[in-house]
């Protein structure tokens, strides 16, 4: 009669299965912060390459214009698609500037929204929008018989002494005429043309001394200065200077003044009214 032999135990223990658990739970721990830094990464490279695009295509469409920016456009909440056409007119930002890197016309997105508005906030592979913006509650937003939502405008402090420099009353800067010419800009490098906007107030500190209260609504602009910069890339964004450059700032570099007792954002190395004071 043969004896049974007694067979080997190979199954876990409590014990060790609890171990291996804690092991895997620690090695997530240690890679989704890690993964995470990554994401964000990608996303504020693919903002800058937006950025870097943007400024390479003004360069190419202000040469093409005989050294004039393209038309700033309306700065209002609502007024987008007002004034002399708004962003349908041809030398707007949204309009001249992107077929110079293979992008539509912000107009050709516009009339896709006319029955899909949801366009305006999808399509992270446009420069039109930053992958890693979060989308306001009341996105995209409306202009009367329109929606309009993007993530980069123009700076609304370029054209400020524009129509006292020609003689015309404030009005003109409405007309998309009243443009500025390249060559009367002299320091190209730190004169702002473009900037990231922030789309809700939870990107910027609401401690500092000169964070300006807006509701999420009056975010929606079609062209700002530093009161409504980006805080989604290492507390900062993207800038684009009249040379075509672009770079990254950190809000505290962007929206606090070298000296507080002077109403005067321009800085050496950040202009953004050429002609004169940016004042709040």
């Amino acid at each position: 009669m043969h004896n049974i032999s007694n067979k080997s135990n190979n199954a876990f223990t409590l014990i060790e299965l609890l171990v291996v658990i804690s092991i895997i739970a620690m090695l997530i721990g240690i890679l989704l912060p890690a993964l995470g830094s990554a994401r964000n990464t990608a996303a504020a490279l693919k903002s800058m390459s937006n950025l870097r695009q943007w400024g390479l295509a003004t360069t190419m469409a202000t040469n093409d214009e005989r050294g004039l920016l393209p038309w700033e456009g309306e700065k209002e909440p609502g007024a987008v698609k007002k004034g002399y056409n708004g962003l349908l007119h041809d030398k707007w930002w949204g309009n001249l500037v992107p077929p110079y890197v293979g992008q539509p016309k912000y107009r050709e997105l516009s009339a896709k929204a006319s029955t899909k508005p949801e366009i305006l906030i999808e399509g992270s592979d446009s420069i039109f929008f930053d992958p890693s913006a979060d989308i306001p509650a009341n996105a995209p937003f409306n202009a009367g018989s329109g929606h309009y939502f993007f993530n980069y405008v123009t700076n609304s402090e370029l054209n400020k002494e524009v129509p006292s420099i020609r003689g015309e009353s404030s009005s003109f800067k409405h007309n998309p005429d009243c443009r500025v010419m390249l060559d009367n800009i002299r320091n190209a490098s730190s004169t702002i043309i473009m900037l990231e906007i922030r789309t809700t107030q939870d990107e910027v500190d609401k401690d500092n001394p000169f964070y300006d209260s807006v509701n999420e609504s009056e975010l929606g602009r079609g062209r700002t200065d530093w009161k409504r910069f980006a805080g989604r890339h290492s507390n900062g964004g993207h800038l684009v200077f009249a040379d075509g450059h672009a770079a990254h700032f950190s809000q505290d570099e962007t929206i606090n003044p070298e000296n507080p007792s002077i109403n005067n954002w321009n800085k050496t190395n950040l202009i953004w009214n050429p002609f004169g004071p940016a004042t709040d």
